[in-house]
């Protein structure tokens, strides 16, 4: 049996990531990434 370890925000961005690829070609991303790993802008 396999044991899912994801988190509900993990599966959140698998499942952006999959609207993403489907549907843009481009994403301007700002600083969202820096918010989430706890830096300030």
């Amino acid at each position: 049996m396999e044991v899912d370890n994801r988190t509900i925000l993990d599966k959140f961005v698998e499942d952006f990531i999959n609207i993403l690829e489907k549907y843009a070609k481009y994403v301007i991303v700002s600083g969202f990434v820096a918010i989430v790993h706890g830096r300030s802008r």
